[in-house]
């Protein structure tokens, strides 16, 4: 049935993007979404994870992820002192809950996410669609599609929605390029409140070792350049595939 248990600190299970490392980003910085709600770095805890795949006579891959969480303080630390940077703030434990479901003939995989504490105070919920393309007979030639929408409350307040979608196209094993696009919008999204338009481009010395650039330009009219050199030892000295 495919059962697994987890006790420890790790990544959270929602959505696809706060399922990996910042250095496993097609890109540098976080999203305007991601930013807002869990801060610069993906979100991280302590918790005791079940995950298990559901038998289905579609004979596809379905998997059903449950967490509880000790619901530390959204942000990170420096010196031991905490900077909490989220934009939600949990009362209590913190349970999440994520649904998972491949479908081949499309190549694609669609996710819902829902997070919420123990008080009922503060909660989130995600949906993420994810398509992939290879492109025959060429083995590093591959186009990514990437697709999440956040939208929650918290201490009796809502939460502003916003989302993001990726292109990311590898054109050989060296050299992947793409664009990112993210908004943010208003409680009964009828208006954009803030955007980010970005272009990016990466080349792999080798499989860990990779430098990468990245423009961004705000709606605020605000122009930002990143130049990114990341190499990995032991552990995480592996490009993920995700």
């Amino acid at each position: 049935m495919g059962l697994q248990l987890i006790v420890g600190r790790k990544l959270i299970d929602f959505g696809r993007h706060n399922q990996n490392h910042p250095h496993h980003w097609h890109f540098v910085d976080a999203p305007l979404i991601s930013d807002s709600i869990f801060g610069d770095h993906p979100w991280t805890d302590d918790l005791i994870n079940l995950s298990f795949l559901i038998p289905n006579p579609l004979d596809i891959y379905l998997k059903e992820s449950f967490s509880v969480i000790n619901g530390n303080p959204l942000g990170h630390h420096h010196n031991g002192a905490n900077h909490d940077h989220g934009g939600i703030h949990w009362e209590g434990r913190v349970f999440n809950s994520r649904t998972s479901v491949d479908l081949p003939w499309i190549n694609s995989s669609l996710g819902y996410s829902r997070a919420w504490d123990e008080k009922n105070h503060s909660q989130i919920q995600g949906l993420d669609l994810t398509y992939r393309y290879q492109w025959p007979g060429f083995v590093y030639r591959r186009l990514k599609l990437q697709n999440e929408y956040i939208r929650g409350n918290t201490d009796g307040g809502k939460i502003e929605p916003g989302l993001h979608t990726v292109a990311a196209l590898a054109l050989n094993q060296y050299v992947e390029v793409g664009l990112r696009y993210d908004a943010v919008f208003d409680d009964d999204l009828k208006d954009i409140e803030e955007w980010a338009a970005n272009a990016f481009a990466t080349y792999y010395f080798t499989h860990s070792f990779y430098l990468r650039g990245q423009y961004q330009y705000k709606s605020t009219r605000e122009n930002r350049f990143y130049l990114h050199l990341s190499w990995g030892v032991g552990p995480h000295a592996h490009k993920l595939e995700d």
